[in-house]
């Protein structure tokens, strides 16, 4: 800048006070990372393999769940419980495909038992708001599934190298 015209600085309230995408990418894995079926998986190395094959759903799902922008309307129209939206990020978190694992049978029986609480919540939705209603929420896995690692860095990320963000989720990992 030889013209001495300084940069402009953001110093708005709500730049202030709402964490960066950094941020929340940060402390979401470290959440995950110290969640009960996470702590089950023993080794760091184990848990970071985990979270670097998932870790854009993970942000997705947080992100889709609030009010970000209108092409997450649907998430956000579903108004999933906590208890639905642990079992979807924990089956989409959960993945024994990964050949990198030393025990992908806890990991299938871990991402078992999420379907099985999300199940019960699909009946208990249908219970109170009737078939139809509910079956959005079988709409959820497959909508999800298809976003990409790079969707989601250039959607939230789009001044870092996906290296970048898989460095953020790796140092997230307790």
């Amino acid at each position: 800048m030889s013209d001495g015209a300084r940069p402009s600085v953001d110093f708005s309230v709500s730049r202030l006070i709402t964490p960066s995408d950094e941020y929340a990418l940060h402390s979401l894995v470290h959440s995950w990372s110290s969640s009960a079926p996470m702590l089950s998986i023993c080794s760091e190395d184990k848990k970071v393999c985990v979270t670097k094959n998932t870790r854009h759903y993970i942000l997705d799902i947080e992100k889709c769940c609030g009010t970000l922008s209108k092409s997450w309307h649907f998430f956000a129209s579903l108004q999933l419980s906590p208890a639905e939206l642990w079992s979807i990020s924990s089956i989409l978190l959960f993945r024994p495909e990964d050949h990198r694992l030393r025990s992908p049978k806890t990991i299938r029986e871990l991402q078992m038992h999420s379907a099985a609480v999300l199940a019960s919540c699909l009946s208990a939705r249908t219970a109170v708001q009737g078939a139809a209603q509910s079956a959005a929420l079988l709409l959820v896995l497959p909508t999800i599934s298809q976003v990409l690692p790079e969707d989601m860095r250039r959607h939230f990320f789009a001044d870092r190298q996906l290296s970048d963000v898989e460095h953020i989720c790796a140092s997230a990992v307790i």
